[in-house]
């Protein structure tokens, strides 16, 4: 009598597999078909017999050579051994865990693919060894939201928060393409509404890959992983590095460079306003020494004016009491003027404190300190001066 099959599981085929290098396109690698055998050997509703035959239908040559002389009636557990040593990674276990630890999602490369990327490799680290069945879940959930350069997507579905109790697989799939597809529909309503243009199509081989990820994963009993031999390609290698380095922190750093930029046109401004606050009070301390010099120079052009005529005079002796009285007066103011003339007097500029020029002429820059130190000196000269005429001076103002 012969084995009565489920519907669902007679209309369920492998896809082939030949084991040709290099591979065709549309054929999976040898890690993907063996995922899809894993589906198969767990259908409980086939007999071991339909599970080999399905096998064997789905190999091709140079593949189907090998399990050639294995009988039919062998298990399946055999087959796979044998093709496993031919084709499969020679990684062992801890090999195959680094490589999960490292894998991260590509540019352009949507969330929902990235996950059937690793769940793929995980699948191969668990058959090598590298983590144990139980913490299948655990790690598929872990490494996507390390990997995934998608956070608002992780903090929209609230992933980092169910890492105790992770989702299966299929339940973690079907959010994330649920969220896609919000996503993409939304995008779409808010072009048609602001009258947008549609953003630049994927290049030709991303839509192939992702064409083929998401219309195996619609297959319930297979699992395309095309982007694992990408991801072998030393060429997607040194894209991943670049990714690593300028996406998504490119975004990042140019904020952080924005933000510095700002701050320093603030230093530079309240810098600026320091400078010029600080010209301003030395122009009025300049303006102010101007005009005290101003003064005394009008005061020694006055005093050089009188003697210059007194001089020119030349007066007679007079018999007159009174003529006598006025000349000892005018003795008197001449010998005043004279000794307040000979006290000494500041022959320095008053801006740079050298000698020999006025500050309304002074090239030089400011320099205080030398001209308080030069009036100084002359305060000190004065008051030696002072002490030797008697200390009758008359106040220049």
């Amino acid at each position: 009598m012969s084995e009565t099959v489920p519907q669902h599981s007679a209309s369920f085929r492998l896809k082939a597999f030949s084991g040709k290098m290099p591979r065709p396109g549309n054929e999976p690698d040898f890690d993907t078909w063996r995922t899809s055998v894993d589906y198969l050997l767990n259908e409980l509703s086939l007999s071991e017999s339909h599970k080999m035959q399905k096998i064997l239908d789905s190999l091709l040559p140079p593949a189907s050579d090998v399990i050639k002389h294995v009988s039919p009636t062998a298990p399946a557990s055999e087959c796979l051994r044998l093709l496993e040593s031919v084709y499969g990674s020679v990684e062992d276990g801890d090999e195959l865990l680094a490589k999960f630890i490292n894998t991260l999602q590509d540019p352009g490369e949507k969330s929902s693919a990235y996950l059937h990327r690793l769940y793929v490799l995980l699948c191969t680290t668990i058959r090598r060894g590298g983590i144990a069945e139980s913490e299948r879940d655990r790690y598929l959930l872990k490494q996507f939201c390390r990997g995934c350069w998608d956070n608002a997507l992780i903090v929209e579905l609230q992933l980092e928060r169910i890492k105790a109790d992770p989702l299966s697989f299929a339940e973690l799939a079907v959010l994330l393409r649920t969220a896609e597809e919000k996503k993409t529909s939304k995008e779409e309503r808010m072009r048609k509404h602001l009258g947008l243009g549609r953003p630049s199509p994927t290049p030709l081989k991303l839509r192939t890959i992702t064409h083929q990820q998401s219309a195996h994963f619609d297959n319930s009993l297979e699992v395309d992983a095309t982007n694992i031999q990408a991801f072998d390609n030393p060429k997607q290698k040194v894209s991943k590095q670049k990714s690593k380095t300028q996406y998504p922190e490119t975004s990042e750093a140019d904020a952080l460079k924005k933000e510095i930029m700002a701050l320093q046109s603030q230093i530079t401004a309240i810098k600026t306003a320091a400078d010029q606050e600080a010209r301003e009070r030395t122009e009025a301390s300049e303006l102010q020494q101007l005009k005290g010099q101003i003064a005394e120079l009008k005061v020694q052009l006055a005093t050089s004016g009188a003697q210059k005529k007194q001089f020119q005079k030349s007066p007679q002796q007079s018999n007159n009491p009174s003529d006598f009285g006025v000349s000892r007066e005018r003795n008197g103011r001449q010998k005043t003027t004279e000794l307040r003339t000979n006290r000494p007097r500041p022959w320095y500029c008053f801006r740079c404190g050298d000698d020999g020029h006025l500050a309304i002429y002074c090239e030089n820059a400011p320099n205080p300190f030398r001209v308080e130190e030069k009036r100084q000196n002359l305060r000190e000269k004065q008051a030696e001066w002072d002490l030797r005429n008697g200390g009758a001076t008359v106040p220049l103002n």
